[in-house]
């Protein structure tokens, strides 16, 4: 699902990026909605053989401290990544229903300190694991 939904360009092409357009009431979020419903169904199928849920790591907007992603540090605030990433989680967990994603936030390597590692991040509702 890297790819951005608006152009279907892949994640490193960073042309005409507006992240809030696919945040609820933007001008994009149903298409973008159409993508999560896609990545939703792909974790939702993933069974083992008593049909239970098999857990996931999920690490959506990784390395978002760098410039060569659609949602990097270039192309949308650090409010906006914010919103995207729990927008993402919430709407995986809650409206789809998937209880089987353990939620990884992990930058890159682009932060020296405690407060640069944080500065985008949403929130111990949303994240489960801290990596880099």
């Amino acid at each position: 699902m890297p790819v951005y939904p608006v152009t279907n360009f892949d994640a490193w092409n960073l042309t005409n990026i507006d992240i809030s357009s696919l945040l609820p009431g933007g001008k994009s979020n149903q298409l973008f909605l159409k993508n999560l419903d896609l990545v939703a169904d792909f974790l939702g199928n993933l069974k083992d053989d008593s049909g239970k849920a098999i857990p996931v790591i999920f690490r959506p907007w990784h390395e978002m401290y760098g410039n060569w992603f659609w949602w990097g540090s270039t192309t949308c605030s650090d409010k906006e990544y914010r919103q995207l990433f729990r927008f993402t989680v919430e709407y995986l967990r809650k409206v789809k229903g998937l209880n089987n994603l353990l939620i990884a936030f992990s930058p890159d390597k682009n932060f020296v300190c405690k407060e640069d590692y944080l500065k985008r991040y949403p929130g111990d509702d949303v994240v489960d694991i801290l990596g880099f």
